[in-house]
Parts: C-alpha cells; structure tokens; sequence
C-alpha cells in the first residue's frame, strides 16, 4: 500500500511536529526564507524542496505572484513521485496558492472559488454585504478616479483607511483624515497593486473569533477582544493584548455570527480567523475574515486555555483527518478569562538588548512571561510583523482585571537597548 502523498506549502516548521514519515511521504515548495530556518532533517527525508524567491519584505501575496512557478513546480512534483493526496496551507500567503493547486490536480480541501474572496477584502466584504450582514463603507480604489473618492469618503468621515486589499499584518495600511497623506499613500501603493480598499474608519473595539468549521459544523470557537490595535503594534511599536472571554451568551452570539460569515462565502469546512468590530452583543460589524488559524501567537494562549491546537487542525483539515470536536457549552464554565501581551522591538531595526526595567514585582495574576534577556540580539525583519521581546500570559476573573494589568506592564516595562549594524 502506498504512502499518502502531501505537498506542504511555505514554512514547514510551523507544522513539522504533526510530519509522520511513517505513513505520509512530503513534497514542499517554499520560500527561500523559509527554507533557511528548515531543520535538516526534515530536508533529508522529503522528496524534494523546490524554493521561491520571494521580496526582503512582507508580503502576503508574495506566492500568489509566482502562480505560474508554483504549479510548475507541482507539476514536476507529480511528474516524478506521483500524485498528490493532500495539499497544506501555512499561514496566509500559501492560502490561496494551495487552493488553486487543489483544483489545478482535483484534490479534496478548500478550492480557488472559495478562497479568492478570502485574500481580497474588498470582495469578502461584498459577499459579506450581500448576504445582509453589517459593514463599513468600502470601496475599490479606482486608478483614474480615486481623487474623487477620497474627497466622497472624507466628505462622509472624519477618519479613513486605506489598505492593499491582499495583504495582512496591518502591511500598508494607513489610518488618517490627512487628504495629501491618502493622497500620497494611495499612489505607493498603486505602484505595487491595482487592489486597494478606501474604507469608513470605525472606532469600537475590536474582537477576533478563532474556529474550525467542519462540514458545516462548528467543531472549535474561541472568542477574543484586542487591546490596543495590531496596526498600533507594527507601525507604532506600541504593545498589543488579547483576552480570551468565557460567555456563553457571547459564545452563542459568536458561533452563530461565524456560521453566517461561513454561508456568506458557501464554504463548509476552514479553520479560520474572523475580526469584527462589536457595537454591542446583538451587533456586529464585520472587519474581515481569514481562512488560518490566527497569528501572534495566540494560538498558544488558545491551546492553553482550551486544550485544542489550532495549527494542528488546520494541518489535519487539509490532510483530511477527522476533527476532535472541543466546543461546548459546559467547557466553558470550566474556563478563565485569559489574556496574553505582546511587547515589540521599540524601534524597526536590529538591537541588542541591555536591560529590563519594571519586573521586580510582576502583578499576581501573571501567570507566566517570556522576555528577551539582556545580550540578546533581536534581528529585524520586515517579514515577520510580530516579532516580539516580551509576552505575558495573564489569568484573572474578570476581563477588566486582565485589562488593568496589561495597563500596568505597559507603563512599567521597559527595555534598555542598542542599535545593531
């Protein structure tokens, strides 16, 4: 009996504990970053590793620009070791290349139809829209219109966003009611994309729902609320925090918000990661959806709270493993709210750090932390948006209690540092 075949998209190290060599044979393309931090071993037991090139920069959709490489590259994989079983995503830029690969060789899992609208913002949230739920206002920057845009969009709003309607990590993302700055950043960016969102900018908090549908049925849900904003984090370099919530009320509210976000784009199965602004629980503003699990390393905090590894199921989504389903409404009465806070390098280059400040006595409800120790060298990178010198896990029984203690690092942690060249 032969092996299963499965060909692994972006960085294998996120999913290299889930390998079984035993019973699954590997074929990878990925980045030549990626390729870099790939254990040797794993290097040595696949068939073969083709590499990208790729930008020195972020890019989400940085695979989806070598398409054409991508399924050549499939094809020669299919061509010497035969055909492919299953095909995994790993994180957001092997999204949709691993979905049209997919369908390019007839293999089961999310496909290009339904994938497309999950890497372009401007056409989830009009599928979104379309299915009658609430949005904000949206349009798609027009190359030989926009200055009538924005003038239409700061007529109506006294803040506005503008974004590359494929990226991620709050990349290229400018929030401002400055007309020459919208201006001048809608002209960047038009050199690199003609898919631009202009957006009504909304003050409300924040939340992010994390799940695994499964043939139509929710089998996992977390739900969380940001404190502070992931654009703050990369552009700002101010802390980021998320606290796991543990109402049933919201948790019903939650699940059924995320099935209709799920019908509106007529995908069954997806593990994925949906933010929506909350006016209040009966009402929620969808702010956009992923089709992965979620970054920052939440999904730790998720795994220690409610024992269900999300990046596991995502890898055995795409492989076509059953789900464990861990949703109930009695595991949530066994739950405490928990938060984690990320600290990021204070400046966009490499430092070496000296010091710390602020943690002769940590609040008592922290309930664990790792920091970059003094001597540590942390590299820059423009690739990875959420490099970190800190994180703190906190548990307390009170959302604002978790709230209060984020507070209280904020002000109190500090990192002494020097440049790096």
């Amino acid at each position: 009996m032969r092996k299963r075949h499965i060909l692994i998209l972006g960085d294998v190290h996120s999913v290299s504990a889930y390998m079984d060599f035993f019973e699954n044979e590997y074929s990878i393309i990925t980045s030549e970053y990626e390729y870099r931090s790939m254990a040797a071993a794993i290097k040595y037991a696949v068939n073969v590793a083709y590499k990208l090139a790729t930008p020195d920069v972020f890019d989400a959709s940085c695979f989806e620009h070598r398409m054409d490489e991508v399924l050549a590259y499939a094809a020669q994989i299919v061509e010497q070791f035969g055909p492919l079983d299953c095909v995994v995503a790993t994180h957001e830029h092997t999204v949709l290349p691993a979905a049209i690969i997919r369908t390019h060789f007839q293999i089961q899992g999310l496909q290009a139809n339904e994938a497309y609208a999950l890497r372009d913002k401007n056409k989830m949230k009009q599928k979104i829209s379309e299915y009658g739920l609430p949005i904000p206002k949206f349009a798609h920057v027009e190359q030989h219109h926009y200055p009538q845009q924005i003038d239409d969009f700061l007529n109506q709003f006294d803040t506005i966003v503008i974004k590359p309607a494929n990226q991620g990590g709050s990349q290229g993302v400018l929030v401002t009611s400055n007309k020459d700055k919208v201006q001048l950043h809608i002209e960047q960016l038009l050199q690199q994309t003609n898919n631009i969102s202009l957006e009504q900018y909304i003050n409300l908090p924040t939340m992010h729902i994390d799940g695994v549908m499964c043939k139509g049925d929710i089998h996992f849900l977390s739900v969380s609320s940001y404190v502070g904003s992931c654009y703050n984090f990369v552009h700002h370099r101010t802390n980021i925090g998320s606290v796991i919530h543990n109402d049933k009320q919201l948790y019903d509210r939650a699940k059924q918000y995320a099935e209709q976000c799920l019908a509106a784009f007529q995908i069954e199965s997806l593990v994925f990661h949906l933010e929506l602004f909350e006016q209040d629980l009966d009402n929620f503003i969808f702010l956009e959806m992923a089709g992965r699990y979620v970054g920052a390393g939440m999904t730790k905090l998720i795994d220690n709270v409610f024992g269900f590894d999300l990046v596991k199921a995502s890898y055995d989504l795409d492989c076509l493993h059953p789900i464990d389903r861990n949703y109930s409404e009695t595991m949530l009465a066994t739950i405490k709210p928990s938060g984690v806070l990320l600290i990021p390098s204070p400046i966009k280059k490499s430092i070496r750090v000296k010091g710390i400040s602020g943690l002769g006595e940590l609040p008592h409800n922290v309930a664990a932390s790792e920091f970059a120790g003094p001597g540590s060298t942390i590299l820059f990178s423009n690739i990875e948006s959420f490099k970190t010198l800190a994180r703190i896990t906190i548990t307390d029984d009170t959302i604002a209690s978790i709230k209060s203690t984020m507070a209280q690092l904020n002000d109190r942690v500090q990192f002494v540092y020097e440049e790096v060249q």
